[in-house]
């Protein structure tokens, strides 16, 4: 299994998604890096959730750091701008009635 080492000294495994929910439901932003997380990168389920942790956080965080998953998974990137894309766009806070 790949690991990493966070920035806050945890280890970055495939349990990167619990250790994002926990951070998270504590109200805290990531504080993984993008070659942190591009370790992880070994199945579907991996990938979906580096494109759900990167592409939740702010843009500013990780705008420097993104060229690098460009190049190792284009389509985890594109997933990643895409939800920036939503997430800073009016249709992210829109609600359904009916």
């Amino acid at each position: 299994m790949r690991t990493a080492e966070s920035a806050a000294g945890s280890t970055v495994t495939a349990d990167a998604p619990r250790l994002y929910r926990a951070r998270r439901g504590a109200g805290a932003q990531c504080v993984f890096s993008v070659d942190q997380l591009l370790n992880i990168l070994q199945d579907n389920d991996t990938r979906r959730w580096v494109s759900y942790i990167l592409g939740s956080q702010p843009p500013q965080i990780y705008i420097n750091q993104i060229e690098t998953l460009r190049q190792v998974d284009p389509e985890v990137y594109f997933a990643v701008t895409v939800l920036w894309q939503i997430m800073n766009s009016w249709v992210y806070n829109l609600e359904m009635y009916g």
